[in-house]
């Protein structure tokens, strides 16, 4: 029994030391305790022509520095876009920053409609790489 156990040790050590020199492994990406909020982030009814700007804000609740790789728009990129964002190249730990996102509805289709988004950042620690994404939703009245 014993024998097992020292295994399963070294087992988890190796992968841990793999996801940390970049080389593809399993990983628990909770490791790097960040935070996007809210996760769900409703623009309500904007009249077409009209903008409207919130706001996320990225968490690094861990320990060590995170490098941001990537911040990126997807879905109804015509109505959704990332207008500014105070995060950098990197988030020190126990740092936040800002995410401003503006739906600009432009009423490509006939009558009133919802349009849904995500906005994803990319993130990359000694402990491996995580996704962080909130979903963006809003009416089209035209």
């Amino acid at each position: 029994m014993r024998k097992f156990a020292v295994v399963l040790s070294m087992l988890c050590l190796v992968v841990g030391l793999t996801a940390a020199t970049g080389i593809a492994a399993a990983q628990d990406n909770s490791a790097l305790h960040v935070t996007l909020t809210p996760k769900n982030l409703n623009f309500g009814t904007v009249p077409v022509g009209d903008k409207l700007t919130k706001h996320v804000i990225l968490a690094n609740r861990g320990d060590a520095p995170i490098a941001i790789e990537r911040l990126s728009v997807s879905g109804n990129i015509a109505d959704f876009q990332l207008v500014a964002h105070t995060c950098g190249k990197t988030l020190d730990a126990g740092k936040s920053c800002t995410i401003s996102l503006q739906f600009a509805p432009v009423g490509n289709t006939l009558g009133n409609h919802l349009v849904s988004g995500k906005v994803s950042v990319t993130l990359i620690s000694e402990l491996g790489s995580q996704v962080q994404a909130a979903v963006l939703s809003g009416a089209v009245e035209r």
